[in-house]
């Protein structure tokens, strides 16, 4: 109650909290995550940011601080520094994952390494709009720095093929400073820093139905090169081995010797 007897309401102009809200959702900010972050119902953050502004526009004086609190600038960085509970932008935890997945780490493997259950990470690093906390936002960006440059990589051929049929790229496709920016992209790499993971597998399956005479798998065109080899290795004429791959026999000479 005010001095003069009445109720002190509480609401004060928000156009200013509704420019801020617009800038942390360019910044890549989605609205869930700005509403965890201060406490308050998406519902309210959707009306400030459908409203055209103007007078009229209000909204509680601790939503008004909260929103202004926030600075876009800090958006992507803000795990290093928040709260442990605190709900933070997924972007870079997210890239961090799916490249070190680029290189042969499983989920599995990686769900352990961060302390998190596997389908829980399974469903954040395949779901563009999921955050988390900033406690398991440093605990990935921990695990990145351990596993990004280990020098053979992860063990999973598996992995890295799943990671490349969804156009995950390894982790020196990412500049460390812009990682955790969503409007930052990866570099190109080189072919060699992206090649082909053979499937050793398939390769096998194929030998083994070649000797068996039983109908060959489906060879995918990537793989074909180190099947035709194998067979070859394998005691297979040239003519047998193409017609195994689907080539011709010029093809299989040509291929075989690039």
């Amino acid at each position: 109650m005010s001095l003069y007897g009445k109720w002190e309401i509480g609401y004060v102009d928000a156009n200013a909290a509704r420019d801020r809200v617009l800038a942390l959702v360019d910044a890549g900010m989605p609205l869930a995550q700005i509403a965890a972050r201060i406490y308050t119902d998406p519902c309210v953050l959707q009306r400030l940011k459908n409203h055209p502004g103007g007078e009229g526009l209000q909204a509680s004086r601790r939503v008004v601080d909260a929103i202004l609190a926030l600075d876009p600038s800090v958006v992507y960085t803000a795990y290093l520094d928040a709260a442990d509970e605190a709900h933070v932008d997924g972007t870079g935890s997210r890239r961090r994952l799916r490249s070190l997945v680029a290189v042969g780490w499983t989920q599995r493997e990686l769900a352990e390494r961060c302390d998190w259950v596997y389908e829980n990470l399974n469903y954040f690093i395949n779901h563009e709009d999921r955050g988390l906390t900033a406690a398991a936002a440093r605990r990935v960006a921990a695990v990145f720095t351990e596993l990004q440059l280990h020098p053979e990589g992860g063990p999973s051929t598996k992995a890295r093929r799943l990671a490349r049929a969804k156009g995950w790229v390894p982790p020196l496709a990412w500049d460390e400073d812009t990682i955790d920016d969503p409007h930052a992209r990866p570099a190109e790499l080189p072919d060699d820093d992206r090649e082909h993971i053979v499937d050793e597998i398939l390769v096998e399956r194929c030998v083994a139905a070649w000797r068996s005479k039983t109908p060959t798998p489906y060879i995918p065109r990537e793989d074909r090169p180190a099947v035709a080899a194998a067979l070859l290795r394998a005691g297979a004429t040239r003519t047998s081995a193409s017609e195994l791959v689907g080539w011709s026999l010029p093809t299989l000479a040509k291929r075989l010797s690039a």
